[in-house]
C-alpha cells in the first residue's frame, strides 16, 4: 500500500505519453519519499470514466496504511503535490481523497 486510483473522462487523459510519465514518477516519488511507502507496494491505476458531470474532471483516491508519521500535515503536503502533479500533467483540476486504515484490518495478497 498506498493504492492510488485516478478517475478520469477520456478527454481528461488524452495527453501525450510524456505527460502519463511524468505524473507516474512524481506520484511514485511523493509515495515512497514522501509518505514513506515501499516501493514494491506503491499501486497505482487509471480509471477511464464517463463525462463527470459535478465537480472536478479528475477524482484521486488513495487507500493507504495508518500510521504515525503520516499526519494530517504531512498527508496535507502530498495531496498539495499530487494535485499540483496531476494539473501539470492533465490540465485538469483534481479532487483527491486519502483513506488511511489500520494495518490489523487490511487483509491482501501479492
Amino acid at each position: 500500500m498506498p493504492n492510488v486510483t485516478i478517475f478520469a473522462p477520456k478527454p481528461t487523459l488524452a495527453q501525450p505519453a510524456e505527460s502519463y510519465e511524468a505524473f507516474l514518477e512524481t506520484c511514485n516519488a511523493l509515495c515512497i519519499d514522501l509518505i514513506r511507502a515501499e516501493p514494491d507496494k506503491v499501486h497505482v491505476i487509471f480509471v477511464q470514466t464517463g463525462q463527470h458531470a459535478i465537480g472536478h474532471p479528475g477524482y484521486i483516491e488513495v487507500k493507504l496504511r495508518s500510521g504515525g508519521h503520516r499526519t494530517p500535515q504531512l498527508m496535507g503536503e502530498f495531496m498539495e503535490k499530487l494535485e499540483a502533479a496531476f494539473e501539470k500533467a492533465f490540465s485538469a483540476r483534481v479532487r483527491i481523497r486519502c483513506f488511511a486504515y489500520e494495518g490489523e484490518y487490511i487483509f491482501a495478497r501479492n
